[in-house]
Order: structure tokens, then sequence, then C-alpha cells
């Protein structure tokens, strides 16, 4: 069996573990739900539609900078608390290795 990282393992667990949260996240919207969201996204193309290419440009790269960050902050906290667990799971099963070895 090859040898993996704790970057490596981290890596693996996250990105399983946030497809599962995704699918599990996208069949629980609720029908109301749904329906919101794409009132608002037909308001936002009406929008849109009015507007010049320029202004069009531009709101289209300001809202994909605003989605990139809240996405590499999430990603960041995410993995922070990933990390966190693994390492508290690792000095536990260090210490009940000394507590057993006593």
């Amino acid at each position: 069996m090859a040898q993996i990282s704790d970057e490596e393992f981290i890596e693996a667990v996250v990105m399983e573990r946030m497809e599962l949260c995704y699918s599990r996240c996208a069949g629980r919207k609720s029908p109301e739900r749904k329906s919101e969201y794409n009132k608002i996204e037909k308001a936002y193309q009406e929008a849109i539609s009015s507007l010049s290419e320029k202004d069009k440009n531009a709101i289209s790269k300001y809202v994909d900078s605003m989605f990139d960050n809240f996405s590499e902050e999430i990603d960041f906290f995410y993995r922070a608390g990933i990390r966190d667990g693994y390492n508290l799971y690792r000095k536990i099963m260090e210490i009940q290795g000394t507590e057993a070895e006593k």
C-alpha cells in the first residue's frame, strides 16, 4: 500500500466530502426555494440584458470575482477544520498509545 502525505490525505477527504455535501444540498432545496431562485435569476437576466456589452462584462467579472473569493474562503475554513480534526485525532491516538504502554 502506497503512503500518502497528510496533505494528500486531507485533499482527498475534502474533495470527497465536498462532493457528498453538494449532492445532499442540491437535493434539499424546497420547491419554494428553487422558485425564488428562478425569479431572482430571471430578474437578474432581464436587468443584465438592458446593459451595454461593457457594463455586462463589468458586472459579470464582479460577480465571478465575488464567487471566487467566497469559494476560496469556504475552502480555506473547511480545510482548516479538516486539518484540525485530523491533527486532534492523531494526537488522541498518540496519547492513547502512550497510555497503553504504561
